[in-house]
Order: structure tokens, then sequence, then C-alpha cells
């Protein structure tokens, strides 16, 4: 495991700049140079240890495009590996931010998997209006601080009818003081 001092040098200037199309919408928006900071260090990390393969979650999907688009742009010779969204029981993402909940917060917190579920009936039901989805998500979420509700293909690009196979379901909001992402991959 490589020390705070070997993978950050004083002087550390951006290596390599994140795409504008995924990385100044959405999460890049909120976050304004995040995702150059990310890529910078996944860089070095995978400079180091070499690997063959790299899993990342889904949760983080423009994170997980951005890092694909990296590989692939610098023909590193590592197989990025996508994996699926690891869930509570209750169905919330699971994420470090959920101990951050209060027990009246992660109640509130089930609204976003709650809407995920709604909007994947619907699509399965044969609605593919992206408008008419986030206004129901956007109802069942009525009581959380909504950042986005976005639905976009796998480009990053705003839709407005659903593409199978190729349209992703992305929230951010704020249950109390804790900011939460969640997403469906249809």
């Amino acid at each position: 495991m490589p020390n705070v001092e070997t993978m950050y040098k004083g002087d550390d200037e951006v290596l390599i700049k994140a795409p504008k199309i995924a990385s100044y919408i959405l999460e890049g928006e909120k976050r304004p140079g995040h995702f150059d900071g990310v890529l910078q260090v996944v860089l070095k990390l995978f400079s180091l240890v070499q690997p063959t393969k790299a899993y990342f979650g889904k949760k983080d999907a423009q994170q997980l495009s951005l890092i694909s688009q990296m590989v692939n742009n610098l023909f590193l010779p590592i197989d990025i590996i996508p994996c699926e969204i690891v869930r509570e029981q209750d169905g919330l993402a699971m994420s470090s931010r959920n101990v951050y909940l209060s027990s009246d917060e992660r109640k509130e917190a089930l609204a976003i998997s709650k809407s995920l579920n709604i909007a994947a009936r619907m699509i399965a039901n044969g609605q593919r209006n992206t408008q008419t989805i986030k206004n129901s998500m956007r109802d069942t979420m009525s009581n959380l601080d909504i950042e986005y509700i976005a639905i976009v293909n796998r480009n990053f690009q705003e839709i407005n009818e659903l593409e199978i196979k190729n349209s992703i379901i992305l929230i951010a909001c704020k249950v109390g003081n804790t900011r939460l992402i969640d997403n469906i991959w249809v």
C-alpha cells in the first residue's frame, strides 16, 4: 500500500484531465475538479500496482465510465470490471455515508430505492418517456432534498426516450446532512 507521500508529491499537478462530456455534469457539476483528481490517483495506482483487472461499482456510474474511458484512451492493459450495486436488506444502496443517517433519516432515504423500483416497473410496463418517469420518481421522493434525477444514455447525454440496454437513471439527494447517490442501469 503506497503512502500519501508516494501518491502525492508537494507540487503535484493534475496529470490527466477528465473529458468534459461526462465530468462537468451531474456529479462533476456538483463537485468541480473531482473527477480530475479521481483519474489522477487511479492512474497512479494502476501504474504502481500494474493490475490486469480492476473492479469498480456501478453506483458511481460517472466514475466508472470515466475510468473505463481513461483505460481505453491510454491503451492500458487492464480490464475494467463493472460490479453491481450492493444493497442493504431494506434496499438502500450500501455506502460509507449511510452511518451518518439517523434512524428516521434512514427510513426517509428508502424513498430513493423505492423511486428506482417504481421507475423499473414503469419501464417494464412499456413507459419510455423520461420526463414521465422522472416525475413519478420526484413524487416518490418529495420529502427529500433532490439535487438531480437524470436519465441519460451510457455516454451521459440526457435523453427524452429511454433506451433499453443503453440508459442509466441517476439520483443524488440529501437526507438530513448526508448526500446519497444511487442509480439503475436499464
